[in-house]
């Protein structure tokens, strides 16, 4: 049977614009809610855990990273306050991502700041996922968590506020579906 190509429209013809209703949006703000708090769930499951296993933790803190990406010239800044420089130190990055990040690994500048002209610069890569696909870290929902280690048993040199800036080294230059970046500096069971 032919085709009468006058009954074709085309798909842009079909497409219908539509507004969202008043329940979408308030179902939008719910979910965004449950995002949130379930960030603020993993990040307290996380230093109640580091807490029960005996670690001393010198400093621990999480930066949000904005949901409509991390953009390549953005850096997550911790800054820690050090009075001991005699204790060795073990150096955690902790990263939560969401199920759809693309990658299998987290590749991250990081640049040290630190008292009397102290600097220091290095590259971390953070696998985030085996090569057949599975996460590397934690599931909890929709996101999954991660704790790498990036340096071990090291000591502060001199008192002070040392100042750590990450920013990611990946091709995009809006990188999607990381969540959060935590800097973990916990105390050496080996001194």
């Amino acid at each position: 049977m032919p085709v009468n190509l006058g009954d074709l429209r085309t798909i842009a013809e079909t497409k219908e614009t539509r507004i969202p209703t008043q329940i979408e949006k308030e179902d939008q703000v719910v979910k965004d809610v449950a995002i949130q708090i379930s960030r603020y769930l993993a990040l307290f499951v996380v230093a109640v855990s580091m807490v029960a296993c005996g670690e001393k933790v010198m400093y621990s803190d999480v930066t949000s990273i904005p949901e409509n990406g991390w953009p390549f010239i953005d850096t997550a800044k911790f800054s820690v306050e050090v009075e001991d420089t005699t204790t060795r130190f073990n150096f955690f990055l902790a990263v939560k991502n969401s199920k759809d990040y693309e990658y299998s690994n987290l590749i991250l500048y990081l640049k040290g700041d630190g008292p009397n002209g102290i600097k220091s610069m290095d590259t971390l890569e953070c696998f985030v996922a085996y090569p057949d696909g599975r996460w590397t870290g934690k599931s909890f929902g929709s996101e999954v968590s991660h704790k790498f280690l990036f340096k071990q048993q090291a000591a502060f040199p001199e008192p002070g506020v040392y100042t750590f800036n990450f920013s990611h080294a990946m091709r995009d230059t809006l990188l999607q579906n990381i969540t959060n970046l935590g800097l973990i500096i916990e105390e050496s069971q080996i001194q």
